[in-house]
Formats: structure tokens, sequence, C-alpha cells
């Protein structure tokens, strides 16, 4: 899905340099969303070994912890917390991931990096920054793709180009140059 604004596709000089990841981190969930949304269910509940898990549970696990993380630093949750009883269909969990998705580049714009954010475990109270906690959602997010186009690879489907050259090629179209075309492969 391309960007609507210049003000949404386009990094400025005075925002703060975790914007952008954050923004292709939108774009691949939704893209790869956007692709899984169009598989048979037997595909959608596949698996591959050394995976999390079902494609389905894997993209359910990507944006239950998208949530958590905001639900983390503002204290509410966005649109309910996600019930494990009534699994939501893939347009659900889509537009969760939306909503998500662009709290989580609110945040990135906003968090200050002395921020702690805190919350209780068995063994006590735990504490991290805000960078490390939105250093945690973009490499939770990139590793659980990475599964979900492993299954998609090894049931012989062609996943969407998910890395952040191909983000660029969408986001630049045709100024885009050659190059970013050949490392988006």
């Amino acid at each position: 899905m391309p960007p609507t604004s210049d003000a949404e596709m386009t990094a400025t000089a005075e925002e703060p340099v975790l914007v952008e990841p954050f923004r292709h981190n939108r774009w691949a969930n939704l893209k790869l969303l956007d692709a899984c949304a169009q598989l048979e269910p037997a595909r959608l509940f596949a698996d591959a070994p050394g995976t999390f898990g079902s494609i389905y549970h894997t993209l359910m696990h990507i944006v239950r912890a998208e949530e958590w993380y905001n639900f983390l630093f503002t204290g509410q949750w966005l649109a309910g917390q996600m019930s494990s009883g009534a699994p939501p269909t893939p347009a659900e969990l889509r537009a969760r991931a939306a909503r998500s998705g662009e709290r989580l580049i609110e945040l990135a714009r906003t968090a200050q990096p002395a921020q702690r954010v805190r919350w209780q475990e068995d063994e006590g109270e735990v504490s991290l920054t805000s960078v490390e906690l939105l250093t945690q959602a973009i490499q939770h997010a990139t590793e659980h793709r990475t599964h979900i186009t492993t299954t998609l690879s090894r049931q012989g489907i062609e996943h969407p180009r998910i890395n952040e050259w191909a983000y660029l090629c969408e986001r630049r179209g045709a100024a885009a140059p050659r190059a970013f075309h050949l490392f988006a492969q």
C-alpha cells in the first residue's frame, strides 16, 4: 500500500531518526498481511521447522506484540486486548496492525531517550528505556516476518519483497535508482 501523502512518505530533518524505521516496519507488516490474506486456509495455517509457528499465528503474534508495546508506553490498549478465544480475521488483524503501526510511528517521533517503560513480571519490575523498547519492537517484527517469508518459500509461494530497498522503490516509484530495484531482489 503506497503512502498517501508527502508528509507520510518523506522524513524531514526535524524528525527523530527512529521514525523512518517504524514507517518501514508498518509498511512491511501491512504488505505481508495483504499477501497472506490471499492464502487458502491450509497454507495460512502452515508452518516450517525453525519458525515461530503457523503463518497466521505468527502474524497474530507480531500484531499482539506491537499492541503490547503501545500499551507499555501509553497504559491503554488501542483496540482492546486481542482475545485468544476469538482470533481476528485477516482483515481485522490488518486493521489492528495499521493502528498499532501508526501509533508506534508516533511514539518513535515523540519518545524521549531517557523515558522509561515499566511493567511487572513475577520476579519484579522490568524497566527499559524508550529506545530499548522501540529497538525491540523493530527487531521482533523483522525476525517474525522472516519466519513467515521462510514458511511461504518452503511452500513454494513467492513472498512479497519487504526489505528496505523494496520499500524505497515503492516510495520513490519511477524515481527510484536502478540499484534499489536490484538490491530489493
